[in-house]
């Protein structure tokens, strides 16, 4: 008599940028949250979790601390080790979601309710976590099923989505300090570097669009880029220029920081004047 053997692997906590990386669309990548930024008012928030695929989802909410820190030449990268921001900064061990637990139908939708309850000696300023949404689908998928004697392999996507959280306690505001901007020439064979040091100077993150405008000799604009992101800490920041974009010359880079971005509403986000910092620039 023939016989079948069903194997099950589970793909642990794969976040949904890996799974862009690799081309790989699991059903779990189908559950969506909304907002992608939380802000606490008055101590409470919520989001909401919606099943877009067509098998139940098990969702578990937890949270844990951090934040985008960069090297000295401002690559960008999550650091999750600063223990003593966490203490200062840090909410984990102040905020609840309820429920934690729950299973998703497809085609259903549940609100998370988050709840914070600072500490009475807690200074004025913005406070932050990390609320980590890990959904897996109750149904795998079966990759191989042909005759008697086939082996089945089933697979269990335990996939890991994060949104910020921030609380704000007090009056708060962003506020930044562009300074020693330089350009490193050839940093690769594609690129230029430019890289500069960014300081918060008020009590709450930068979110936002930072620009980096080239104006050559003639004052006219002709290179420009993009990037909405970030800013926690003091550090390092950079853009990366096509070295065919820029000719040998005299440049003004133009750094430009504004706390506006599409994802984060005007009237909740942290109010910051922009700020613009010139550099002149010489290519040879």
């Amino acid at each position: 008599m023939g016989f079948r053997i069903r194997t099950r692997l589970a793909v642990g906590l794969v976040s949904l940028m890996g799974f862009i990386g690799l081309g790989i669309a699991p059903a779990a990548a189908q559950v969506t949250i909304s907002p992608t930024t939380v802000f606490i008012q008055n101590n409470f928030g919520s989001f909401i979790v919606i099943n877009n695929s067509n098998t139940n989802q098990d969702i578990q909410v937890g949270f844990e601390f951090g934040y985008p820190e960069a090297d000295s030449l401002g690559n960008v990268s999550l650091s999750r080790t600063d223990t003593t921001l966490a203490l200062t900064k840090g909410i984990d061990s102040q905020i609840r979601a309820f429920p934690r637990a729950f299973t998703l139908a497809p085609g259903q939708r549940q609100t998370v309710r988050l709840t914070v309850r600072p500490e009475n000696a807690q200074p004025n300023g913005v406070y932050w976590t990390r609320a980590r949404i890990t959904s897996t689908p109750q149904a795998g998928v079966i990759t191989a099923t042909e005759g008697n004697d086939a082996v089945a392999t089933q697979l269990n996507f335990i996939f890991n989505q994060t949104i910020g959280v921030f609380y704000r306690k007090g009056d708060v505001a962003a506020g930044v300090a562009i300074s020693n901007g330089r350009l490193i020439a050839n940093h690769d064979e594609a690129n230029h570097l430019f890289v500069y040091r960014v300081e918060m100077t008020r009590t709450a993150p930068f979110l936002g669009r930072i620009q980096l405008l080239v104006f050559n000799s003639e004052n006219r604009e002709v290179f420009k880029d993009v990037q909405i992101t970030s800013v926690y800490t003091n550090g390092m920041r950079n853009f990366n220029i096509p070295v065919d974009a820029l000719a040998p010359g005299t440049y003004t880079f133009r750094v430009v920081y504004e706390a506006e971005r599409a994802d984060v509403p005007r009237a909740l986000n942290f109010p910051m004047e922009p700020t613009v910092m010139n550099f002149p620039v010489t290519i040879r």
